[in-house]
């Protein structure tokens, strides 16, 4: 009785497992970008030392809501490439230079 419940367990876990399989690498992307929103604010809160505590608040206040908006604001927005910088027009680049070998004339008959 107890194998039967521990295969209609794992046969309810495969979707789950696929699901984190595709959205891991946007979790990632959110945790490292929440890690260095936050680590943005932290600074902001170590310059602003002499300022009000409402300033500091407000750099934390800003930063959590960064952190917390990222991953929406990721999911929803288009993505941005940046396109590669185009050649200009006087720069041609050297065809690579090929040595040739001499040939030795065929021997005559």
């Amino acid at each position: 009785m107890a194998g039967a419940s521990l295969a209609a367990i794992a046969a309810a876990a495969v979707p789950w497992t696929n699901a984190v399989d595709r959205l891991w690498p946007a979790l990632l992307y959110a945790a490292a970008g929440s890690a260095v929103i936050l680590g943005l604010a932290g600074i902001a809160a170590l310059l602003m030392r002499r300022a009000s505590a409402a300033a500091r608040h407000e750099a934390w206040l800003l930063g959590f809501v960064g952190a917390l908006l990222l991953p929406v604001l990721s999911a929803t927005l288009p993505a941005w490439h940046v396109l590669p910088r185009p050649v200009s027009a006087w720069f041609v680049p050297r065809a690579a230079e090929t040595t040739v070998a001499p040939v030795d004339p065929a021997p005559g008959p």
